[in-house]
C-alpha cells in the first residue's frame, strides 16, 4: 500500500501536484471556465422555462419551504449549517431533503436542532429571500434556480424575479445549462465513484443525455459513460478486486501470465477518490472493498488506510510490482482502445465546472511509463485519435517491446537517460536509477546536465543538481563549481551552494553567501525547508542563525500550524535554539485574539495551534477571546519550563517528534 503518498497528498504538501494536475487538466482538454455571457441575457419567461425543463424536478408538488439547522462536525468541532429547502419524504432515522440548490440528501433527526416551515402562500416567507444569496448569474451551483422556479409556480413571480435578476436582466441560456449540467455531472459522478451506485448514476446520465443538454460540453461524455454503466452491472458486485489474501490463494491457481490477465482485467475497477483541492488522484492509492460513502457513515472503516477486510489489492500496483519484461507488456495494450472509463474524477476546485472523468486507457499508458520510463503517448492525446490511428499506435508500442526484448529494465532506464530528449522520461528514468543505487547516476548528471533548460518549480537543472547533492562527493566538486558560477537558476544556486558547502571547505565562504542572499528572498516555504538539516548540522553559528532565519518569514508562521512546518519548529527545538523557544513564547504572549465565527481560523489562531503541537491538541478556535488569552498564556510558561529542562539534559514532556520530515518530493508518481 502506498502510504507514503497517502500521507504526501493528504497534507497537500507538494503545490507541484497541484500545477502538474493544472498541466494534465489543460492537456487533456477538461477543463473549461464558465461560458462568456450574454450581454443582454435572456428573458425573464425564457430563462425561468429552461430551468424548468433542465431541473426536471416537479418542484410545484412541494407547498412548503423548510428552513432547518443541522448539526455537523468540521476540525474535530461541532458546528451549524442553515439548510432551505423542501421535505421529500419522513422516515424513523430522519429525512429525505431536496435544498435549494438542487441536491437530496438524507438529515438524520438527532443532527436537526431546528426547523421552521414555510407556506408558500405565507408572508412570513420573505425571510427566505432575507439572507443572502448568490448571484444566479455566477454561482457554478445553480443557487437560486430552484427557489425561483417555486416561487413562479406558486405565483410569486416578483420574488422569483428578484432571485434571478442582475440589474433586472437573467441568466442566458449557456449559463443555466452549464450551471444546472455541472450540479448534475458531478452528482453523477459522485454516485458513480464515491458511492458505486450505479443505477443512481444512470439515472443522472439519461437526465442530462436529453436534449436540452446539448450543448452543454461533457453530455457526449456523459451518454459514453451512461451506456457502459448499463453493460457493466457486476462491478463492485461479483466482478471485484481480491483481499491480500484471497490474491496469495488465486495466485497459486494462475501462471504468471494468468496472473497479469487476471490483474489487467480489473484496472477499470481503480477507484481513487481526490482527497483535497487543489489535488489530484493517483492510480497508486490504496482501493478500499466498499465505497467512500459507506467509510463516511460508518465507524469501522478508514477510507484512506483500509485494513483488515476492507483492505484489497490495487492492480496498477501489483503489476507494477511483477516487473513485467516487455513481452509481457504486450497483454497490457489490447485495453487501451477500449474506450472505458474507471470509477475515478478529479478536479481543480469544486466549485468550478471543470471535472476529469479518468479511463482505462490513461491508466495502461500511465503504468507503461511507470514500469518503461517512456511516455508513447500524452493520454489527452490519445483520446484524440481515431478507431484506425490508436490501432497503429499501439502497435507501434508493441513494435518498440519486440526492439527492446533484450533489455532488462535497468538497461531501459540507462538507455533513456543518455538517448532521451524529453525530460518526462529522462527525470522518471533519473527516478528509477537513483532509487536501483545505479552507478550511472553521476556519470549522467555530468554529461546531460546542459541538455535540459525548462520547469520552473523546480527547474529541471535544479532537479539534476539536487540529485547530485544527494549522490555526489568531492570527486565532483569541479562540475558542481562550474555548476554554482553559471548558475542563474535558483534551484540551481540552492542545490550548488548545498553541494559546496558540504563538500567543499575553499568554497564554503563564498557558497555560504550565496546561500544566504536565496534564503533572503525565500517565503519560508520554498528553499528554506531543502536547507534546514544541513544547515543545523554545520558547526556554524551563522549557518545555525541562518536555519533560524525561517521563524521570521511570514508565509512559514502562516502555515506553521500544518504539521508539516511545525516540524521544522521541532528540529530547531532539538537543537536547542534558544532563539526558537523565545520566538514562541513572545508570540504567545503577544497574541490578540478575534471572536471566531463559523469556524473560521485568524492568524494567532494558526499560531497557538503550532505551538500546541510541542504537548497535544486542546485549543478550540471557538473559544472567547478571553479563554483564547488565558490558554496562549499558560502554553508560553509551559513552553518555556520544559525547554529549559530540555535545553539542559533533563527529562521534559516537550513532543519533539517530527513524523513528516523531509521536503517536498521531486520526484512525484502522481499520474502525468
Amino acid at each position: 500500500m502506498n502510504k507514503k503518498y497517502n500521507a504526501a497528498i493528504r497534507l497537500r504538501l507538494p503545490v507541484i501536484r497541484a500545477l502538474r494536475f493544472l498541466s494534465l487538466l489543460a492537456c487533456c482538454g477538461m477543463y473549461y471556465t464558465c461560458p462568456a455571457q450574454q450581454k443582454n441575457g435572456n428573458s425573464y419567461e425564457a430563462a425561468i422555462a429552461l430551468i424548468d425543463d433542465a431541473t426536471g424536478y416537479d418542484i410545484a408538488g412541494y407547498d412548503t419551504l423548510y428552513r432547518l439547522m443541522v448539526l455537523h462536525s468540521s476540525r474535530n468541532k461541532r458546528q451549524s449549517t442553515v439548510y432551505w429547502g423542501w421535505i421529500i419524504s419522513r422516515n424513523k432515522d430522519g429525512i429525505d431533503f431536496l435544498c435549494d440548490q438542487g441536491r437530496e440528501m438524507h438529515i438524520a433527526s438527532a443532527h436537526i436542532v431546528g426547523t421552521k416551515a414555510f407556506a408558500h402562500h405565507s408572508k412570513d416567507i420573505g425571510a427566505y429571500l432575507d439572507e443572502p444569496v448568490y448571484d444566479a448569474w455566477t454561482a457554478v451551483w445553480a443557487y437560486n434556480y430552484l427557489p425561483a422556479l417555486w416561487f413562479h409556480k406558486k405565483e410569486r413571480s416578483d420574488d422569483a424575479r428578484r432571485l434571478l435578476s442582475r440589474n433586472n436582466i437573467f441568466p442566458d441560456s449557456a449559463t443555466i445549462i452549464t450551471n444546472v449540467g455541472t450540479f448534475y455531472f458531478d452528482a453523477m459522478l459522485k454516485a458513480y465513484t464515491e458511492e458505486r451506485n450505479y443505477a443512481k448514476a444512470i439515472q443522472f446520465g439519461t437526465h442530462l443525455s436529453k436534449p436540452v443538454f446539448k450543448d452543454y460540453p461533457y453530455q457526449p461524455e456523459i451518454v459514453k459513460l451512461t451506456a457502459q454503466l448499463r453493460g457493466r452491472p457486476d462491478d463492485f458486485m461479483t466482478f471485484r478486486l481480491p483481499g491480500y489474501k484471497a490474491w496469495d490463494s488465486i495466485k497459486q491457481t494462475l501462471n504468471r501470465t494468468g496472473q497479469i490477465q487476471f490483474l489487467a482485467d480489473r484496472l477499470r475497477l481503480i477507484n481513487c477518490i481526490q482527497p483535497g483541492q487543489p489535488a489530484g488522484i493517483s492510480y497508486t492509492m490504496d482501493q478500499v472493498a466498499v465505497s467512500y460513502a459507506y467509510c463516511t457513515e460508518k465507524k469501522d472503516c478508514d477510507y484512506w488506510e483500509p485494513a483488515g477486510r476492507y483492505a484489497v489489492l490495487n492492480p496498477y500496483n501489483e503489476l507494477k510490482a511483477m516487473h513485467l519484461n516487455t513481452q509481457e507488456l504486450k497483454l497490457l495494450l489490447p485495453l487501451m482502445p477500449e474506450g472505458a472509463y474507471i470509477p475515478s474524477y478529479s478536479y481543480f476546485r469544486n466549485f468550478a465546472p471543470g471535472r476529469t472523468l479518468h479511463r482505462l486507457s490513461w491508466v495502461v499508458n500511465d503504468l507503461l511509463f511507470d514500469i518503461t520510463q517512456k511516455r508513447f503517448v500524452r493520454n489527452g492525446d490519445f483520446d484524440k485519435l481515431d478507431a484506425a490511428q490508436q490501432k497503429e499506435l499501439v502497435a507501434r508500442i508493441a513494435a518498440w517491446c519486440d526492439e527492446h526484448r533484450d533489455l532488462d529494465a535497468a538497461g531501459i532506464t540507462r538507455q533513456i537517460l543518455y538517448e532521451t530528449d524529453a525530460w518526462q522520461e529522462f527525470n522518471k528514468a533519473l527516478a528509477s536509477a537513483v532509487n536501483a543505487g545505479d552507478s550511472v547516476v553521476v556519470p549522467v548528471l555530468e554529461k546531460r546536465f546542459d541538455d535540459f533548460t525548462g520547469g520552473s518549480w523546480p527547474s529541471q537543472q535544479g532537479v539534476m543538481a539536487r540529485v547530485m547533492f544527494e549522490k555526489g562527493s568531492i570527486k565532483n566538486n569541479a562540475t558542481v563549481s562550474r555548476w554554482h558560477k553559471d548558475a542563474a537558476d535558483n534551484w540551481v544556486v540552492l542545490w550548488t551552494s548545498l553541494f559546496l558547502v558540504k563538500n567543499d571547505p575553499a568554497a564554503y565562504t563564498m557558497a555560504m553567501q550565496r546561500l544566504t542572499a536565496l534564503l533572503k528572498q525565500c517565503d519560508g516555504t520554498t528553499y528554506y525547508p531543502h536547507v534546514i538539516d544541513l544547515l543545523l548540522a554545520l558547526p556554524d553559528p551563522a549557518a545555525r542563525q541562518l536555519a533560524e532565519g525561517i521563524l521570521a518569514k511570514e508565509h512559514f508562521q502562516s502555515m506553521m500550524d500544518w504539521e508539516y512546518y511545525c516540524g521544522f519548529v521541532k528540529k530547531l527545538l532539538q537543537a536547542r535554539s534558544d532563539y526558537t523557544c523565545r520566538f514562541l513564547c513572545e508570540g504567545l504572549n503577544g497574541l490578540k485574539f478575534t471572536e471566531s465565527k463559523a469556524g473560521r481560523l485568524y492568524p494567532d489562531d494558526r499560531f497557538v495551534m503550532a505551538a500546541e503541537q510541542l504537548r497535544g491538541r486542546a485549543y478550540d478556535s471557538g473559544w472567547p477571546a478571553r479563554k483564547k488569552k488565558d490558554y496562549s498564556l499558560e502554553l508560553a510558561q509551559w513552553l518555556a519550563r520544559e525547554y529549559e529542562v530540555y535545553k539542559n539534559g533533563g527529562k521534559c514532556a516537550l513532543d519533539l517528534s517530527v513524523t513528516k520530515a523531509g521536503a517536498p518530493d521531486f520526484f512525484l508518481d502522481a499520474p502525468e
